[in-house]
């Protein structure tokens, strides 16, 4: 598959995810099942997705001659931040608080997400390429 093709999946996979992730935490608690001491997990799994679908979008987007760490590190940052900022906006929404736990499984989680495309990445190079 041509690489510009490989692009376009990845952004628009990437921006529907996105989508998905923020009209979920955007959901007064009211109207979300009780997941048991599921919440942490959630916020976990769902910045691991993010992280590896940021990071799969930028290094198809990059030259061949970018530095992988440079991608990994703006891929964290941006998964990292944008947790605190949804923390932060889910202050107003009723039945939603801020929580600091959930700030730091988004940033463990997008943690997780780019070590599992980094060992992707070396396994089958072919794949963000």
């Amino acid at each position: 598959m041509q690489k510009i093709n490989k692009q376009k999946i990845a952004l628009w996979v990437l921006v529907g995810y996105w989508i998905i992730l923020f009209l979920g935490t955007t959901l007064p608690s009211s109207n979300l099942p009780d997941v048991p001491s599921g919440d942490k997990l959630n916020h976990f799994a769902g910045y691991a997705v993010l992280s590896f679908l940021l990071f799969t979008y930028l290094k198809l987007k990059s030259a061949d001659t970018v530095d992988e760490i440079r991608i990994f590190q703006k891929s964290f940052i941006i998964a990292s931040v944008y947790g605190i900022l949804d923390e932060l906006h889910q202050i107003p929404i009723p039945g939603r608080f801020f929580e600091w736990y959930d700030i730091l499984a988004d940033i463990n989680g997008a943690a997780l997400g780019l070590a599992l495309a980094f060992i992707l990445n070396r396994a089958y190079p072919k794949l963000f390429k």
